[in-house]
């Protein structure tokens, strides 16, 4: 018979094998996150991790239809158009367009707002990281 050590070192979320009296307990350890932030946090930043998710996938459609140069009369891209048009209204005038002879654009401004909701929603998270810590009482 092989015999484990009094507390094994697991990785997350593995569970933990304790020489007890005469028998073994398994013990589930769970990730740091999850016993370490609220569950309402836990929530909010799921719904704001969906939130950002959406808008980064709206402004990579919008990208790809300027550097696709997809025709501007359908519907699906007018309905892109009007969804980030407020997005990246901020940034048009900061950076130019390059552009070819087959109206294919670089749309360097989208790709700011990209960059800037990034870090925007990196800070967001941090915030709710530290807001939503457990701290221990001494």
């Amino acid at each position: 018979m092989q015999s484990l050590p009094a507390r094994a070192s697991p990785a997350l979320g593995m569970p933990v094998y304790r020489k007890g009296d005469r028998k073994l307990v398994l013990e589930e350890v769970r990730p740091r996150e999850a016993r370490s932030a609220r569950p309402g946090f836990r929530w909010f930043g799921r719904l704001v991790g969906y939130g950002f998710a959406a808008v980064y996938a709206l402004l990579a459609v919008r990208l790809l239809i300027a550097l696709f140069a997809a025709d501007p009369a359908t519907g699906s891209v007018r309905l892109v158009m009007a969804l980030t048009d407020p997005l990246v209204a901020p940034f048009h005038r900061l950076l130019p367009e390059p552009s070819t002879d087959g109206g294919y654009v670089l749309a360097l401004p989208v790709v700011l707002t990209i960059v800037l909701y990034i870090v925007l929603h990196a800070a967001i998270r941090a915030m709710l990281r530290a807001v939503g810590h457990r701290g221990t009482m001494i």
